[in-house]
């Protein structure tokens, strides 16, 4: 299996278990939708740590660390 192959599984299962954890949070639940970027990484690696993998590779995408304040509320 090549490696943009894996990497494309590994996003949509986690994609898909992130959207299954907000859906049992949020609709089944019934609590507040979570608005912060943080907030939602550290809920849902409490679920399923596999999750952290996916967080640093969107942080990573969006390079958040060399962006300024401004930038990172827009």
């Amino acid at each position: 299996m090549g490696k943009r192959h894996h990497n494309n599984i590994f996003m949509h299962e986690s994609v898909s278990s992130l959207t299954n954890i907000i859906f049992e949070r949020e609709v089944i639940g019934e609590n507040p939708p979570i608005i912060s970027f943080s907030q939602l990484r550290s809920f849902t690696e409490n679920k399923n740590s596999q999750l952290s993998l996916f967080f640093d590779e969107v942080e990573e995408m969006a390079d958040l660390r060399s962006k300024n304040e401004r930038e990172k509320r827009n």
